[in-house]
This record gives C-alpha cells, structure tokens and sequence, in this order.
C-alpha cells in the first residue's frame, strides 16, 4: 500500500504507535518510522490509574489532556486510523496488548517526567526482550538518557536536534479493525473527568495540536514584538502577552523543535523588537530542556533535596499549617502574592515571575519546604511538568548551585511597583481590595483607621494583615540558608553531597573530569531583583 509517504519494503505486519507526552501528527518520529516500517499500525494511548490517582496530579490538566486525545483522534481519523484507549498501568496492559494483536513492535517517544515512569519503561524494556516483541524509542525532545554527560556536549547535541529536518504528518496511517478480549480494559470514546472519577474543571485554553498550532502562528506573526515587554508583568501576560504554549508543550502537542525552526524563520522577516523577543523566547525554550536534562541526571530531584546538607532545615513533615494554608488560600496580606495564588488557582496559568514570587515566600519568607509548594503548583498548573516545575522549585528555594554565592528571593511589595503599577493584576483577583488605588494597595497594612473607613476596606477583616513580616524573614531565612550553602561551596567535589533515594539510579550520569566544575544553570544576578531573563523556562 503506497501513500506518498510509505514504502512497500515493510520489516513487519504490525506496529504499535504508543503516544504519551507526545500528543500530535506532525514531526512525530515514532508515528512516521512506524508507517515506514509496517504495514499497519496502530495508535495507542494508556490511561494509567496510577496518574489519575497521583497526589500532584488536577483535574484541569487532566481535561486539557482529554482535549488532546480528542484532537489527535480527530488527526488520525482524517488519516484513516484511531485512538485505541486502554484502562490500566503499562506494564501490564502494554505487553497483552501487542500479543492481543498479533504486533511486532512497539514504538515510542522517551519520557523522563517521573521516576516511576522511567521504572515502567525499563520494566517493559525487559519484558518486550522476554517475549520477542521490539520496543523503539524515540526522542520527542533532546534529552540524553544514558551515558556520560558533558555539559558543552549536550549543548552541542541539542542545537544539532534543533535544526534537523522535521518529520512530516503521515498522509495516511493504514489501522486494522481492532477487536480486544475482555482480559484488556479498553474504552471506545474518550472519556470525561467524570467517568474517571475527578471532579469538574475548565481549561483556560483548549487542548491539542490543532490548538497549538494555531497559537504559535498567532504568537509569531502578532505578538513576538511585545514579548519582552509582557514577560514578568502578570497582567499583560494573562492578556496573551507571552505564548501560552507551555501547556502544548507539556503534553507535546506541539514539537519543541518545530517551535524553534518556526521562530527562526519568524527572524528573517522581524522587527527590531520582534528579534529580541525571538531571542528571549528562544532562550526559554533551550532552559526548558536543560532543566529536563537536569532532572535526568538526578531524578531524585522529584522527592528529596538536590543536597543533603538542606536535609538539616525546612523538612517537609514540620510543615507549619496556618502559614501553608494561608500562601494555599491566597490569604498572605500582600497582595500581589494573593492576586498570584488565586489567578493560578482560577486558571491554571500564572507567568514566570510570579511563580518565583510565590516560591522564594513559601520557601524562604515562610521557611517551608519546597515539596509542599511543589506538589500544589502541580495540582493547579496546567503546563505543570515534573522535571521543569520541581527543579525550579529546588532552584527557587536556593538549594541548587550553592557555589554561586547568592540568594534571590523576590520583595512582594517591589514587584507590584515594577510588574503590577497599575494594580490591574492585582484588583482582577482581589477584589476586595478594588477600593484601593495604587501604590495604597500595595500595602494596604499602611492604611490609618481614617483611610480604611474611607475606602471601605477594613485589615483583619475585609482582608488580613501580613501574616510575616517580609523583609524579616527574609533576611532570616537567606542567613540560614547562605550558611549552609558556604559550607557547600568550600567544598571541592559537590557530588559527594548529592542526595541519594534507595531505588533511584539514573541511566545517565555526569561526565567524571567535569562533576566539580560548577554549571551557572541559575543564571544568578548580582542583584536580587534583576530579571532572570535568561534563565527562565517558558511558562504560560
């Protein structure tokens, strides 16, 4: 059978495709070298109770996910194919599935988003060379997964995977009627939140490829211009300042790569300004990977501090709970904290800067540990991503790169001055605090009893008082912390510090003449306020 795209010089009968955060037809290689080499195939999507049931996982981005199934079903049906999706853990769904249906091998895109996930694949690894069936990877990011690990190498490796060709979207994708024994959990349609047992949500933005695209021709041809400009303010950034298209890229609606090749061709015709938003954005895009990168080497990262020496302080299980729900409820007294915690809490989406804020108030400001803070982003964010969003956290909470000297930790009250000076951000989700005009509702614990009858906000009543103070506890909380982090930064070989959790081994590891040279991956200012701009992931 030959479809402009296919050969008829197949190496097998039949070819699982088995999409996971890879969720589009386009420079796909798993789906293209899988309509290569067989003459059928299948595509395949697991839906693991396990993620369901996980305790970082939300119901929004769960519905952004059904969205993307949607679409590529949708995708492969113009191309004479379908969805088939099983019920159940990949491991052991997986292997009865391919012997179900009579299949040869199994092809896939890596992903590395959770240790447990990596234990899966090396299961099904075992199992696939046990039964006779091949199991393919292939990379739906740069990322390297084995080996030894040289930070100018990678570098190199990723920019070589960035510019080489895409693979296109198979005209036609020959799928068999598939007809599954009762032994194999399967459902016909895609499912609602529902039917999997979560509770309702919407999505600020719709799910799937069809979506992405389109939103990356809108970014690139009317809003790169202005990109700069909107990144650190929250206001212009919920207004479609910045992409928006981290949430496609989780989910690999869109491919990174075709992002980036997009974006270069968006050079040759840009303006000034329009180059200098390609460049951050860029720029955004390659920490992106480097922070999933990061996470391959030291999956650990998920669970415990980067260092052990940390173990010492903020332990996740002494908690203080007034103080985590309030920074929870968006309840803090500082206002551009609170506005930060329930935009994201409405709509699953909050801006780069606002997300550090958030994170060095909980971790340093606050003193607690930065699990607890992780584990709610994720259960709110509808981009959120493992590997990107916990080491961030880690980074936020200056546990990595101790050798750097410094300590950020945002002042909440000079960041509405410098990203909210017109309090719109701020008055959208803190309504109780409209009455007040800028700069009085920065701090509106400032107000005298004649300014609060006045404007008709009451502290402590209509909304609460500081629940720390800012400036205090920051400078307690960087000396406990800096202390720790000179005793790190004396040392010769920061390995030897490295956490370690039983069962955690990963496949890669770094380059043995290079783990004592410090990598700047934090991209730390001399000032605590400058902008971070050339260490952000692209978030929202």
């Amino acid at each position: 059978m030959n479809n402009g795209n296919r050969s008829t010089d197949f190496n097998m009968p039949t070819c699982i495709v088995w999409f996971r955060r890879d969720l589009r037809v386009h420079d796909h290689a798993a789906l293209w070298n899988a309509c290569c080499d067989a003459e059928s195939v299948i595509p395949l999507f697991i839906l693991d109770p396990t993620y369901l049931a996980h305790r970082e996982t939300g119901s929004m981005r769960v519905q952004f996910l059904l969205e993307c199934l949607a679409d590529l079903d949708a995708s492969l049906r113009c191309r004479g194919a379908r969805l088939t999706l099983l019920l159940g853990r990949a491991e052991e769904v997986l292997p009865r599935f391919v012997r179900a249906v009579a299949a040869s091998a199994v092809y896939a895109s890596t992903d590395i988003e959770r240790w447990s996930g990596q234990v899966r694949d090396r299961t099904l690894a075992q199992v696939a060379a046990a039964e006779g069936w091949r199991l393919r990877w292939f990379l739906n990011y740069y990322v390297q997964t084995e080996g030894e690990y040289d930070r100018e190498a990678w570098q190199a490796a990723w920019t070589a995977h960035s510019k080489e060709a895409l693979f296109p979207a198979p005209e036609y994708i020959p799928t068999p009627p598939v007809s599954l024994p009762a032994d194999i959990a399967h459902i016909n349609h895609i499912p609602t939140l529902a039917e999997l047992g979560l509770p309702p949500a919407q999505t600020t933005l719709p799910g799937g490829e069809t979506a992405a695209r389109r939103r990356l021709e809108d970014f690139l041809s009317r809003r790169i211009d202005s990109y700069r400009r909107c990144l650190s303010s929250p206001a212009l950034a919920e207004d479609d300042g910045t992409s928006r298209l981290s949430p496609y890229l989780k989910f690999g609606c869109l491919s990174q790569r075709e992002a980036i090749q997009a974006g270069r061709r968006r050079w040759l015709t840009a303006s000034q300004a329009g180059r200098k938003g390609l460049e951050a954005w860029a720029s955004r895009l390659r920490w992106r990977d480097y922070f999933i990168q990061k996470f391959a080497l030291y999956p650990q990262a998920e669970f415990v501090n980067l260092y052990t020496p940390f173990d010492e302080v903020r332990c996740p299980e002494e908690a203080d709970a007034t103080l985590l729900d309030a920074w929870r409820r968006g309840e803090t007294g500082y206002p551009l904290i609170d506005a930060s915690m329930r935009a994201l809490r409405q709509t699953g989406l909050l801006n780069f800067r606002m997300r550090a804020m958030l994170a060095t108030f909980l971790t340093i400001n606050l003193f607690q540990a930065w699990q607890h803070g992780a584990e709610w982003f994720m259960q709110h964010l509808l981009d959120g991503d493992v590997c990107v969003d916990h080491w961030q956290w880690q980074m936020q909470a200056a546990i990595t790169q101790p050798k750097s000297g410094f300590i950020r930790c945002y002042n909440p009250t000079k960041q509405c001055f410098d990203n909210d000076p017109d309090a719109v951000f701020i008055h959208r989700y803190v309504p109780e605090l409209r009455p007040l005009p800028p700069p009085l509702v920065f701090q509106p614990w400032t107000l005298t009893e004649m300014e609060q009858q006045m404007y008709g906000v009451r502290i402590g009543v209509d909304y609460p008082a500081p629940i720390v103070d800012a400036e205090a506890t920051r400078r307690q909380g960087v000396a406990r912390l800096q202390a720790i982090r000179d005793r790190l930064a004396s040392a010769e070989d920061l390995e030897a510090f490295v956490n370690r959790k039983d069962g955690v081994t990963p496949g890669v590891r770094i380059k043995s003449n290079s783990a004592a040279a410090p990598e700047r991956i934090d991209c730390e200012p001399s000032d605590p306020e400058a902008p971070q701009s050339e260490c952000e992931p692209d978030a929202a």
